[in-house]
């Protein structure tokens, strides 16, 4: 499953290397070949260990940045479906950036 992606983001927000969406498309980037809801699991989880385990502003700030990027790309993946685009991996997920605008390209 994704646990060792879901350290990695766990890493990258806590380290400062970026933002959320930076880390989303840092997974997809990175990871292309893996299946496309396993970044929304991945942000998941790291959304609720950083929760979980942490307190205070940043640590509810990261988090809830976190849970936001996991519910916007569940929202590109349902777009992608319901234009009877292909959306079964990370590379199909670029492909849908870039064609339809690309929120998580920019920033």
């Amino acid at each position: 499953m994704g646990e060792d992606l879901a350290e990695f983001a766990i890493d990258f927000l806590l380290s400062g290397r970026g933002s959320a969406r930076a880390l989303t498309r840092e997974l997809v980037q990175g990871w292309p070949d893996r299946p496309a809801l396993e970044y929304v699991l991945v942000l998941s989880l790291a959304a609720n260990g950083i929760e979980s385990t942490l307190t205070g502003a940043e640590a509810d700030r990261l988090s809830r940045e976190a849970w936001q990027m996991a519910a916007l790309l569940g929202v590109d993946l349902y777009d992608a479906k319901a234009l009877g685009l292909p959306h079964d991996t990370g590379a199909d997920l670029l492909r849908y950036w870039q064609a339809h605008g690309g929120f998580f390209l920019q920033g």
